[in-house]
């Protein structure tokens, strides 16, 4: 709630010349009173950052000098609910929520296949990613916990209500369109990157 209420807050109050101040990595954790979660370059001359407070994440993206791209930050309330998941112990409740996993999950598949840049998969599953490491191909992670805003959804597509996930994605090195079909779901801890 601290996050939300300094952004608006800063967003709102601050004259023009002191929002510039805003637009620099370093000035930006120190208003928010916080180093970010974790940064990941995207390209060599780029960088996406996550700060998370009690239940909001910030996901902003930089330039190598640690200035604020044109890109707008993402404020994203955690989740909060598990309601896509409810346990109950009607056997006509329990038929159809059976049924309807199969639908839920293809469609969170789909939105996550649809995603085809790092921004965008970062924006389907509401924070940045952890690490990219550039090779052949870029492989960008991203880690989600329950409070993660997209979490629901890729729950859905790994079929792991509660479990900490991990996707993993493959895209060109240049930063262009990534192919459908190239970021897996997987439940686990906090992955380090494979160099």
């Amino acid at each position: 709630m601290r996050l939300a209420v300094i952004a608006l807050v800063l967003a709102i109050a601050l004259p023009a010349r002191a929002q510039e101040y805003l637009d620099d990595l370093p000035a930006l954790s120190t208003k928010l009173g916080a180093k970010p979660m974790y940064c990941a370059t995207t390209l060599p001359d780029r960088q996406i950052c996550t700060w998370h407070d009690r239940s909001f994440h910030l996901v902003c993206e930089f330039d190598g000098a640690g200035k604020r791209t044109g890109a707008p930050c993402s404020r994203l309330p955690d989740n909060v609910s598990m309601g896509t998941f409810p346990r109950t112990s009607a056997k006509d409740q329990d038929a159809k929520m059976q049924r309807s996993k199969p639908i839920l999950a293809d469609a969170a598949r789909t939105q996550l296949d649809d995603a085809r840049s790092v921004e965008q998969v970062s924006a389907v599953i509401g924070a940045g990613p952890i690490w990219c490491h550039r090779g052949d191909l870029m492989t960008c992670s991203w880690h989600a916990v329950r409070r993660t805003p997209g979490y629901r959804r890729l729950a859905r597509i790994a079929d792991a209500p509660g479990k900490q996930l991990n996707v993993h994605c493959l895209f060109e090195v240049d930063g262009s369109a990534r192919d459908k079909g190239s970021c897996t779901v997987l439940v686990g801890g906090r992955p380090e990157p494979s160099l």
